[in-house]
């Protein structure tokens, strides 16, 4: 009709279909998202980098025989990957090769400044198996918890506590001294000097009767008689029961077993690389030793994945013992 107002009408506006719409407009946008991520080849955030890891490996090589040299029995590469356990580069500066445990120290390589970065004071550490001369005694940290466990299980043996440690890095060597030598090598920290408590008089050491129980077992805790019977052209030194040096389990077990002193030891180890180590298990534990030459101001070593010692052998390089997992 004419002069009247046309209503319109509208719709009522349904909510649930404009939020249906915007879940179907969302999810295609992800996908197209994801499909581009896919084509350039992005990495999924979620994944958790630690479960990746490098590593260098070489062709496998064969097994050759085993050969004998310098007392030592040779046991040549068994066709593992030993460079597959390298994990980085680190650089062994050359004053290193005068410290260690393993460091000679004799009229022909004199000491240098490689005392032991672990001295600690046997008056403070020690058990109650053995005594001390002086209330001040310094020992490499390994070797004075070595040292306790070779008294206890020397207690355990013979019933006796009767070892008094004379010298460490410092030794008393007066008219009335048990030994009247002081060795150059025990300024490094990783030799022990024993006398015996003879009913309130301290008395040398012979390494005879109950007592030679320690020269017979000392290499079952790290420990070497440092001039042994039968090695006098070789140390230039005669016998000495009393004179102990700590080269740690694994090197220890090698000299016992070849029958070897220090020098021996040292000169045969140079013929071991790390692509052909020397294998050796004492204790359940496989360990695998080798050597590096200098390369001068500063030499290249890949280090392994795995605890590890480095020593230097005074002379011209270093010897690294691996406990293998």
């Amino acid at each position: 009709m004419a002069g009247k107002a046309r209503k319109r009408k509208y719709k009522k506006l349904r909510w649930d279909r404009v939020i249906k719409t915007a879940v179907v407009i969302a999810g295609a946008v992800f996908a197209i998202d994801a499909g581009i991520r896919n084509v350039k080849g992005e990495p999924d955030k979620n994944i958790n980098a630690d479960e990746f890891s490098t590593s260098v490996s070489t062709p496998d090589n064969t097994p050759e025989p085993s050969s004998e040299e310098n007392g030592i029995t040779f046991v040549e590469n068994d066709g593992k990957d030993t460079k597959s356990e390298l994990l980085f580069e680190t650089l062994l500066p050359e004053n290193q090769i005068y410290e260690g445990r393993l460091t000679l120290v004799n009229e022909y390589y004199e000491e240098n400044s490689g005392v032991s970065k672990k001295l600690v004071d046997l008056a403070y550490v020690k058990n109650d198996y053995y005594n001390l001369i002086a209330e001040t005694m310094m020992l490499d940290s390994d070797a004075a918890e070595a040292l306790n466990e070779l008294m206890r299980d020397y207690n355990n043996a013979t019933d006796f506590s009767d070892f008094v440690v004379y010298g460490t890095t410092k030794k008393y060597t007066g008219e009335d001294s048990c030994y009247s030598e002081f060795f150059k090598e025990s300024k490094l920290g990783y030799t022990v000097d024993l006398a015996l408590n003879g009913y309130g008089e301290v008395i040398a050491y012979d390494g005879k009767d109950a007592e030679g129980w320690v020269v017979e077992n000392c290499w079952k805790y790290g420990f070497i008689v440092r001039y042994p019977q039968g090695k006098n052209d070789i140390t230039g030194h005669s016998y000495c029961p009393w004179h102990l040096r700590y080269v740690g389990k694994a090197n220890a077990g090698v000299m016992h077993k070849n029958n070897i002193c220090l020098e021996e030891y040292v000169e045969s180890i140079s013929a071991y690389k790390a692509e052909n180590p020397l294998e050796y298990t004492y204790d359940s534990v496989d360990y695998m030793i080798y050597s590096i030459d200098s390369e001068g101001e500063s030499t290249r070593f890949y280090a392994p994945n795995s605890t590890y010692s480095v020593s230097g052998n005074g002379k011209n390089g270093f010897i690294i013992t691996v406990p293998k997992d």
